[in-house]
């Protein structure tokens, strides 16, 4: 929580060390490498976390982000499928789904599981669903109804700096789209402001 990765690493490596047939301990260590960039390890502690715990869906979603991230998308689709039948109202493995249906292009299919995902979690990080749905909204070109989402997703958490990106974008689309002089100045200023908050919260 102190962004401090190395000194996770080095206590969940500890853990290991002393309970090596704790999945648990495997499974947080792969969201450290994965953070630092150690996909290959990130996925050998999931597969060993999964080996021990075979019927843990949390473990299969975080492997399956892995697969996701290595474009392995029949991979990732697999796993979020196993965590769904495991745990069938977990919000996360939907909209992870949702994710990859995007990326497929499949966007019915995005959006029925990112508002599968939107009602199941009522959670602090129902927000990240938002995102993903506005994203898909964004692909679609429904410029206005994806600002409408990464406006709910700040007003849920507010310094999420790709909310502020993405509806920058959309900002920036609608003006292209727009005959109004009025309105393409409206909409510059609106990303301009966007833009400066994303730039403030990447540093």
């Amino acid at each position: 929580d102190l962004n401090k990765k190395d000194e996770a690493l080095a206590d969940y490596s500890k853990a290991v060390e002393l309970d090596p047939s704790d999945a648990s301990s495997y499974n947080n260590r792969a969201y450290i490498y994965d953070d630092l960039g150690r996909i290959d390890e990130a996925m050998a502690d999931c597969n060993k976390a999964i080996k021990l715990e075979p019927n843990n869906a949390n473990i299969y979603n975080n492997r399956a982000s892995l697969y996701n991230d290595l474009g392995k998308t029949d991979e990732a689709m697999a796993d979020y499928n196993k965590a769904i039948e495991l745990e069938p109202n977990n919000a996360n493995a939907y909209n992870g789904r949702a994710d990859i249906w995007l990326k497929l292009h499949q966007y019915e299919k995005a959006l029925e599981n990112v508002n599968r995902a939107i009602s199941l979690d009522d959670k602090e990080y129902i927000y990240i669903h938002h995102i993903t749905k506005g994203e898909i909204y964004m692909a679609m070109k429904e410029y206005n109804d994806a600002i409408k989402e990464f406006t709910l997703a700040l007003s849920l958490k507010d310094n999420v700096k790709e909310a502020y990106k993405y509806r920058a974008e959309c900002y920036r689309e609608l003006v292209k789209v727009t005959d109004s002089e009025e309105k393409k100045n409206e909409y510059n200023t609106l990303a301009e402001a966007d833009e400066k908050m994303y730039e403030e919260l990447d540093k």
